[in-house]
């Protein structure tokens, strides 16, 4: 038996199914009719791939016939873009992405139910696709009365099917001109892809190691590849902009041809000037329609052998592969021997008395050191110099088995006597003058070990600097934190100069003889004492003195002569060198007490030391701007003594009152045996 609550809810869903079929109310539809037959939202062409596939071929067929068709070149590589008959140039690859696309995600908005014929299919153009799997062509119709989409339909459907409704950007597609289509780049590719630059009367070439040669009137030279690649990049990214008459003439050879690493052939045809528009030239590339680029794109390549303006492109530095590129390097003169890599370090192979060989390991830090040396060492290529007999030739050998003969010999002609002034030649170039502040040729005994002290960067553990006419200063670390023992100073702690520590330690540890030599016999500038972390084979305690000429020695080992970079690091000092400034920034009231003044008292307010009362007066105004710029250039002991010009009576944030005395050129903290000399 049937509840009377089951069938009043079964009466009303039947009654809900009815008015919705038979809407009694439903208003007149002010647009034609459609129905959701095929179900709302349809991919029409799902069977295209991802990409453009080798052999496609595109072709957009506007309501007058013109068309747009973009298809491979039978004489050239990628796309090309036809309007009509005529070739108009390669396609923009990133707009073919786009069309390709958005043909793939073309879906139907709705199905019509009108029939064919009331849609117009045809008038609104076509688009035809020619795929390795077969043809397919998407008729366009008119556009819908709501004006938000177009009617279409595939070629191949069934007479009398019903259309789709399309998004109405295919037509937008099909009448945009063939020209829209087109890359308006000389060519399409990257500067990357170029292995060959031809000219008339030179050929750049890129090796195998990935550096550019050039050859030029009969010259050759190794290139500065940054150089090269930017004037190619100029050139491939130049805009054709607007377009032009044809220039080239197949009877007259290009100004330059680009060869690719896949075998293509570029040209590229040059002439000056381009319809009357000023600071513009054409281009053409052969194929398709030329065009106007700007005309330093015709800027002449400063190549080796050519009479020009501007530096030629040589390759400055004397040997350009990166240190981890290099596998051996073979020292012809004056003494055959090899350098190369085994395993993870090196080792020198040498010929020995008796007809058998010598292997010796050395260093692998000291081989670096040494190889940068040569690698960063700048050849002056604005001033050939004439060839001299070599004392030292070497053959280096890259990971690609590129190989670079260098022959070099010293600059007797040179202005000064530093000793690092050479003349080079790389092999088939002409020869420059360089610094080389190592010597080119190498034994065993050139790679020794040449650091002079193992300290890592955070085994300093203490210091202490003392020296004639210095202050004693000393300093600990404590639970990661600087603690001052000398000299004593009211704040402390505060006055430490923590990136002079950090400079230090760093120079202590970075410390490299450039040579050996003899100590001499005047007093050293300083010695510096430290502690370092103990470890095994080696003590805590160190000492390290300096002298001038920057001539250092670790306990008591040899005298070496180190890098003016490290010895400027070994003579700072500990403390903070602007104390005047630290003065300023951390007082809460000062009183300042001039010679020629009376005293007057400054305090902190929003930050700011301004007078307790009154206005500062005109010379303490000067002196106040003054002050924080002060440095001192060292730290001594005694303390100088004169009469003060100033007096300041400092209470700081935190500590004690104290007073700073400033006189000409110096100042001291009242009571101390030590003071500041100023630069």
């Amino acid at each position: 038996m049937i509840r009377p609550a089951t069938a009043a809810l079964g009466v009303a869903a039947i009654a809900a199914v009815v008015l919705v079929h038979h809407d009694p109310w439903q208003r007149a539809a002010a647009v034609g009719d459609y129905v959701a037959g095929r179900g709302g939202s349809e991919r029409v062409l799902p069977q295209l791939p991802e990409g453009v596939p080798e052999g496609a071929a595109i072709e957009l067929v506007r309501a007058d016939g013109s068309r747009t068709r973009i298809a491979a070149h039978e004489h050239a590589a990628g796309l090309w873009v036809w309007a009509d008959r005529e070739l108009v140039g390669p396609a923009d690859p990133e707009a073919l992405d786009g069309l390709w696309s958005g043909l793939r995600a073309t879906a139907s908005l709705r199905a019509a139910s009108i029939a064919a014929t009331d849609a117009a299919l045809g008038s609104g153009g076509r688009v035809r696709l020619e795929l390795p799997g077969g043809p397919i062509e998407l008729v366009l119709g008119a556009a819908t009365p709501d004006g938000v989409g177009l009617y279409a339909a595939l070629a191949s459907a069934d007479v009398g099917a019903a259309p789709w409704v399309l998004d109405r950007a295919l037509a937008d597609w099909i009448a945009q001109p063939a020209t829209g289509w087109i890359a308006r780049r000389p060519w399409v590719v990257e500067p990357a892809e170029i292995a060959a630059v031809r000219f008339a009367d030179a050929t750049l070439s890129r090796g195998p190691d990935g550096l550019w040669r050039a050859g030029a009137a009969g010259q050759g030279a190794l290139l500065s590849s940054s150089a090269v690649d930017a004037r190619l990049s100029r050139l491939l990214t130049a805009r054709l902009d607007p377009f032009a008459a044809s220039v080239a003439d197949p009877g007259v050879a290009p100004w330059l041809q680009l060869d690719t690493l896949d075998g293509r052939t570029l040209p590229l045809w040059l002439r000056d000037g381009c319809e009357g528009l000023p600071g513009r030239v054409t281009l053409d590339r052969g194929l398709g329609r030329a065009g106007c680029v700007d005309a330093r794109v015709a800027d002449p390549w400063p190549l080796p052998g050519r009479e020009h303006e501007e530096r030629s492109w040589i390759e400055p530095r004397l040997v350009p592969w990166d240190y981890g590129r290099v596998l051996s390097i073979a020292q012809l003169r004056p003494q055959a021997s090899t350098l190369r890599r085994q395993g993870g370090g090196w080792v020198i192979e040498r010929a020995v008395s008796g007809g058998g060989t010598e292997v010796v390991a050395v260093p692998e830090p000291e081989v670096l050191r040494w190889y940068t040396a040569l690698h960063d060492a700048r050849l002056d290529t604005d001033a050939p110099r004439p060839a001299v007999s070599p004392t030292v030739e070497l053959e280096v050998v890259s990971d690609s088995t590129a190989r670079l003969r260098l022959s070099c010999a010293p600059d007797h002609g040179a202005d000064d006597d530093a000793g690092d002034a050479m003349i080079c030649a790389r092999q088939g170039e002409p020869a420059f003058a360089l610094r080389l502040p190592v010597a080119p040729d190498f034994t065993p005994e050139s790679f020794a070990q040449r650091q002079l002290l193992a300290l890592g960067s955070d085994e300093l553990r203490a210091l202490e600097l003392q020296g004639p006419g210095l202050a004693r200063q000393a300093a600990h670390l404590d639970l990661g934190v600087w603690r001052l023992d000398a000299p004593a100073h009211p704040e402390g702690d505060a006055v430490l100069d923590e990136d002079a520590i950090v400079q230090l330690g760093a120079a202590l540890g970075g410390a490299r003889a450039l040579a050996w030599t003899e100590p001499p016999d005047e007093p050293p500038l300083r010695t510096i004492r430290l502690e370092r972390t103990v470890r095994a084979g080696r003590g805590a305690e160190v000492g390290v003195t300096l002298w001038s000429d920057c001539r250092v020695r670790v306990d008591e080992g040899p005298t070496a002569r180190v890098g003016e970079g490290t010895c400027e690091a070994l003579a700072r000092d500990l403390l903070v060198t602007t104390p005047l400034e630290r003065v300023l920034e951390d007082a809460t009231r000062l009183v300042v007490d001039g010679e020629d003044s009376r005293a007057f008292a400054l305090v902190r307010r929003d930050g700011e030391l301004v007078p307790e009362q009154g206005v500062v007066p005109g010379a303490l105004q000067q002196a106040l701007r003054g002050w924080p710029q002060w440095r001192a250039r060292s730290i001594v002991a005694p303390a100088p003594v004169g009469t003060a010009r100033w007096t300041l009576a400092i209470e700081p944030r935190t500590g004690e009152p104290w007073t700073l005395e400033l006189g000409e050129g110096w100042a001291r903290v009242r009571g101390a045996d030590w003071g500041y000399v100023g630069e």
